[in-house]
């Protein structure tokens, strides 16, 4: 996956110091849901750091070695120590049950086609327990069909920037969203370094989404528009229950 790693992770919670709205949404639902939690997509830790610091004891999954690596480190350095799964979010294993599972900023949908969706939602119901609440967001937005080159983020340490651009292709039909992106590491005003890589993401609408989470044994207890990102505009949050 090199799109989570090396230089990519190193910038990542560069690209999101000024957002925070997920952070408090899936902060103040796993806090009223009570801990444990679990975070899959966990990444560096941006999440469980924040959960950590309202108290809330938290593990992650997550697919990348180098984003773990990061997440750890953070994490020892906030005195915590929540346990980390190297592992696909569509297959995992935890040594626990957990009262929430968090899939936040859209990571669901880079599960695309449809055994992998069945499998995640499999292996999460397989770790909550009785009570325990999914708590899952998508974007139900589609994108244009195509879209130009642009920047998408940047971000600045001292002499260093790394600027995010990408364009994609949605196909309407498959409903899936190819987007082609390049990375450039500048130091003072000369490009050093050029990363590519493609993602592919689904994109799922809300009654797709709320049936096939009531196909894989779940109750859908609440459906509601979420701005987590200024990039992911159309977001819905998926509140989700074990079907008894």
């Amino acid at each position: 996956m090199l799109h989570y790693e090396g230089l990519i992770a190193d910038w990542y919670d560069d690209f999101l110091l000024d957002e925070h709205a997920d952070l408090d949404l899936y902060t103040e639902l796993a806090a009223a849901q009570g801990g444990p939690a679990l975070e899959l997509a966990c990444g560096t830790g941006r999440m469980l750091l924040a959960l950590h610091g309202a108290g809330i004891e938290a593990d992650g999954v997550d697919i990348s070695p180098d984003m773990l690596e990061r997440c750890r480190a953070k994490a020892e350095a906030a005195g915590c120590s929540p346990e980390l799964r190297l592992a696909p979010m569509q297959k995992f294993t935890m040594d626990r049950r957990y009262r929430s599972v968090l899939v936040s900023g859209g990571s669901f949908q880079l599960l695309a086609n449809a055994e992998d969706v069945a499998s995640c939602l499999h292996c999460i119901r397989e770790h909550l327990l009785p009570d325990g609440r999914l708590f899952l967001d998508v974007d139900v937005a589609e994108p244009a069909c195509h879209a130009e080159w642009g920047i998408r983020r940047v971000a600045a340490r001292g002499e260093e920037t790394f600027v995010y651009m990408s364009t994609n292709t949605y196909d309407s039909v498959l409903r899936c969203n190819v987007i082609r992106t390049r990375y450039e590491l500048i130091r003072r005003s000369r490009v050093r370094k050029v990363i590519k890589d493609t993602i592919v993401m689904r994109v799922f609408s809300s009654e797709e989404m709320s049936m096939l989470l009531q196909q894989a044994g779940f109750v859908v207890l609440e459906v509601r528009p979420v701005q987590l990102f200024d990039s992911h505009p159309g977001s819905m949050l998926f509140i989700a229950g074990c079907l008894q």
